[in-house]
């Protein structure tokens, strides 16, 4: 009598690849030998590499099975083989070696008169040989590559008690489908092989594409069989609840709509990312009005207006990467997410939305923009100081050659000292400009930056007047920084002239240093910052303050707000402690 599993494996076709996944020899021989009787039904040369299971065992299965081992074998449909015969040929494994070994095999079988080539082995020989886990999940990625252009179906077997649940967990994305128990399904954590050997961005979207068609499929039967529950065999319930199980797995957030947007299933990643302890808080609630019912500004609108039922009403998907989620403390985050629409039959019930939080990806796509545009705009400026540098040494020679030879009664003389002064301005500024373009070099020196701040303090009470009062907060026992004083000294002294220009009728401004630590979750979303002790240098006025266009250029240089008769002042607050 045939069992679940018969049926299941008798859907492989040529060019699946399958991992039976197995908590005991018992049941990875019964699947095994199950395996190769659908592929001698179907008149495939079957080749079987036995790591576990005793010869007498086999034999035992396959007369179940009817089928006579003896007579396979000897008209070359069967063959029974070890790991040495097949993967450890000379004594080491070779992938590309494998590949070649299963393109001959699978040509022989068909020069023979088999319709092709059935392949299967009890995987445990690695573990003999100490073999990497990186150059198995490499071969059985290199077996996706191979299947799709040959007549073959492979199946590689697992024994999850002898293997490290790591390497497992790694080796099943390499498996477009797996087999647990004596259920066959796609396997949503599958990863293309240009994914495993060969990563690239562009191939990231098509990869989501799939997994979310395979998703797609399984949602389907599982509200298909939510409506069969009452006729609905063991067998059924046992689908559904691996249904279940791969939705409480999953990394993306998932949940499904009727055609009123109300929630009619969750998976627990879409209810923590919302913000809800329990995916049945969702149920039967309107999606548009509990997530996305204001655009990234605040602003309210309506449900007829969201993508997703607009793509309800279309009858097509749709992928939307500028949305905000809102979560159920009022929060929002950036959201990239499809939705599809869910058919039962031909009729539409719904549609089905998968999301992903994206606000960490979007910050460090900003810094990376930024930083392109802060070394383009370094290129430029350097260019320039160079330019520059090379008039100021004619000026200054000059007026130097002109001061040896003028009286110090002359009257020219003041002239030409202005003049000379003016350079060395210049030069100054020239230096700053190569700094900020990273071609001169800096001199940076453990230092005490309380110390720098009270020799500089001086001069900053100078430059912002009378009516601002100057308050200086320094941690008694701040630990050393490594910078270069001078450019320490020119932040501060840029700070305290934005500051005075922001405060016009006076204020108050405050300098203040303190250890503080950065964790994980600041270093998350500043890619040049690990987490740490650090020393803290903040200054804050009472100033105006800057509007959210402003603070967008916030960290442009030579951007400014001021007059043209008033330069712009940038510069760095944060230093890592030695």
């Amino acid at each position: 009598m045939a069992t679940q599993l018969d049926h299941e494996l008798a859907k492989l076709r040529q060019g699946d690849h399958l991992c039976p996944v197995h908590d005991n020899l018992a049941d990875q021989t019964a699947s095994a030998v199950a395996f190769i009787a659908v592929g001698l039904g179907r008149g495939e040369r079957c080749l079987y590499v036995a790591n576990d299971s005793p010869m007498e065992e086999l034999v035992r299965r396959f007369a179940g099975l009817g089928v006579d081992v003896a007579h396979e074998t000897a008209r070359g449909s069967l063959k029974i083989l070890t790991s040495r015969d097949v993967y450890l040929r000379g004594g080491i494994f070779d992938a590309r070696g494998m590949i070649e070994y299963l393109t001959e095999c699978e040509a022989a079988a068909v020069a023979d008169g088999y319709t092709g080539l059935r392949f299967q082995g009890e995987m445990t020989w690695a573990l003999g040989v100490n073999l990497e886990g990186d150059r198995l999940i490499e071969y059985e990625a290199m077996l996706n590559e191979f299947l799709p252009t040959h007549r073959a179906v492979i199946a590689c077997h697992y024994l999850r008690p002898r293997f490290d649940p790591a390497l497992i967990h790694d080796l099943l994305v390499t498996h477009p489908l797996v087999a647990i128990a004596e259920l066959v399904c796609p396997n949503p954590y599958y990863e293309p092989p240009e994914l495993v050997l060969r990563p690239e961005p562009m191939a990231v979207s098509e990869f989501k594409r799939k997994r979310l068609d395979w998703w797609l499929e399984r949602l389907r039967a599982t509200m298909a069989g939510e409506l069969q529950r009452k006729q609905a065999t063991e067998t059924a319930r046992e689908r559904e609840e691996l249904v279940q199980l791969l939705l409480d797995s999953t990394a993306e957030a998932i949940y499904g709509i009727d055609l009123h947007g109300n929630c009619v299933l969750a998976n627990p990643t879409c209810a923590r990312l919302l913000g809800y302890a329990d995916p049945k808080q969702l149920n039967g609630r309107n999606m548009h009005l509990l997530i996305h019912h204001h655009r990234p500004d605040g602003r309210p609108y309506p449900e007829e207006e969201c993508p997703i039922v607009r793509a309800i009403q279309a009858r097509q998907g749709t992928h939307v990467t500028d949305e905000v989620f809102w979560r159920a403390d009022g929060t929002k985050f950036d959201a990239d997410y499809f939705s599809y629409p869910m058919w039962r039959g031909e009729e539409l019930v719904g549609a089905v939305v998968t999301f992903l939080d994206i606000s960490n990806q979007k910050r460090l796509e900003e810094q990376l923009r930024q930083a392109q545009k802060m070394e383009a705009i370094g290129r430029l400026a350097g260019g320039v100081a160079h330019d520059f540098n090379n008039l100021l040494t004619i000026i200054t020679g000059y007026s130097e050659i002109l001061l040896q030879t003028t009286p110090r009664d002359d009257p020219n003389r003041e002239l030409l000292e202005e003049i000379q002064k003016a350079g060395q301005r210049s030069a100054s500024l020239t230096r700053q400009l190569l700094a900020f373009s990273r071609k001169q070099v800096l001199a940076p020196r453990v230092l005490d930056l309380n110390g720098v701040i009270r020799d500089t303090e001086k001069m900053l009470r100078r430059v912002i007047g009378e009516d601002i009062h100057l308050t200086i907060t320094l941690h008694p026992e701040l630990g050393s920084v490594n910078a270069d004083p001078g450019q320490l000294e020119q932040v501060l002294l840029n700070l305290a002239v934005n500051a005075r220009d922001a405060m016009p009728q006076g204020g108050k401004l405050t300098i203040e240093t303190r250890e503080v630590v950065l964790g994980e979750d600041y270093a998350r979303s500043h890619a040049d910052v690990r987490p740490g002790w650090y020393v803290m240098l903040a200054v804050t006025d009472t100033g105006v303050g800057m509007t959210d266009e402003v603070k967008r250029h916030l960290f442009e240089p030579f951007f400014t707000t001021k007059g043209p008769e008033r330069a712009p002042a940038w510069g760095w607050p944060w230093f890592t402690a030695s």
